[in-house]
């Protein structure tokens, strides 16, 4: 067997591994009246490469209503996934998922409250998603999935929050461009406006050749933002906490993200350092993240400063 073979045939074995826990999610939510849309894996990959691909999703994104946002858990946590508290520090860039995983092997969920780039409430976010949303089928379940615009959008979002370093999004979203004409373009477009995302869709687009034509004809063009900058670069995240902390108005605001950068609540540490859930690990885990926040720092004030320049500001 050719190693193209059996990259083939493992990725067609974890697909239906991710197919069987969307359908586990999706069923769950569905009984427990829980409003939600499916927005990538294996549905979008199917989408967008009918003919077959062998990239693995490693995890389910699934947007929820906000209203259902507990009852969500409670299902999640009755199928035996315990959430990963990486948005509870006090002060923090708000998150727009929470993950999700099972102590067993297994793709992960993450649960967005909205999506990455979006500006509106997170209750807007959902209400002009869900009309934008249509059903097919994964397996026996149906599934609500966002339209071809909506799809393009999130695609373009998607891009936009990791940049140029992540090859496989700019693919998907080449690829997402190709199968979409001007009129869903100009749906996505109005979208991305209804939800305060013109920006972060401007950018995405921008990262690819095509994206950039489609830029011209939308007549839309990133903001010169340190934020865009550091998106479209791939900045690393402690870069853009740094520019969080940039962005705090007062010497208290600031004195009190670094502090709490450096003391996180132990529900996030525990969360993030599998040793922390006992008082000898979280103390050991402590200094582990010290050491972790000091290789970090370097690259991303850097990455940082050099986003200040492209954006026009200074780096002082």
């Amino acid at each position: 067997m050719s190693r193209e073979d059996l990259a083939g045939r493992l990725a067609v074995a974890a697909d239906l591994v991710v197919e069987g826990t969307t359908n586990e999610v999706v069923t769950a939510f569905s009984e427990a009246g829980v409003h939600h849309i499916v927005l990538k894996g294996p549905l979008l990959r199917g989408r967008l490469f009918p003919e077959g691909d062998n990239h693995v999703s490693a995890d389910i994104d699934i947007l929820v209503a906000p209203d259902d946002w507990p009852a969500a858990e409670a299902e999640l946590a009755r199928l035996k996934f315990e959430p990963r508290l990486l948005d509870i520090i006090p002060g923090d860039r708000p998150n727009h998922a929470r993950p999700y995983a099972r102590s067993t092997v297994g793709p992960a969920v993450d649960l967005h409250r909205t999506l990455l780039g979006a500006e509106a409430p997170a209750d807007l976010v959902w209400s002009v998603l869900a009309r934008e949303s249509t059903q097919t089928t994964l397996g026996h379940t149906s599934v609500n999935v966002l339209n071809l615009a909506g799809q393009l959008l999130h695609v373009a979002l998607h891009a936009a929050q990791n940049g140029v370093g992540d090859a496989r999004t700019l693919r998907y979203l080449e690829r997402c461009i190709e199968i979409t004409d001007d009129r869903d373009a100009a749906e996505a477009l109005r979208i991305a406006r209804a939800i305060e995302a013109t920006d972060a869709f401007a950018l995405g687009l921008s990262l690819v050749p095509s994206g950039l034509a489609l830029n011209w004809r939308l007549g839309i063009a990133p903001s010169a933002s340190v934020l865009t900058a550091l998106r479209a670069a791939s900045a690393p995240n402690t870069a853009h906490a740094i520019e969080w902390l940039a962005t705090r108005k007062s010497f208290g605001d600031r004195a009190r993200f670094v502090l709490h950068k450096a003391f996180p609540p132990t529900e996030y540490m525990a969360s993030s350092y599998p040793n922390a859930h006992s008082r000898g690990g979280l103390l050991l885990a402590y200094p582990t993240r010290w050491i972790w926040l000091a290789r970090q720092l370097p690259p991303s004030l850097r990455a940082w400063r050099q986003a200040r320049r492209d954006s026009g500001r200074t780096s002082g």
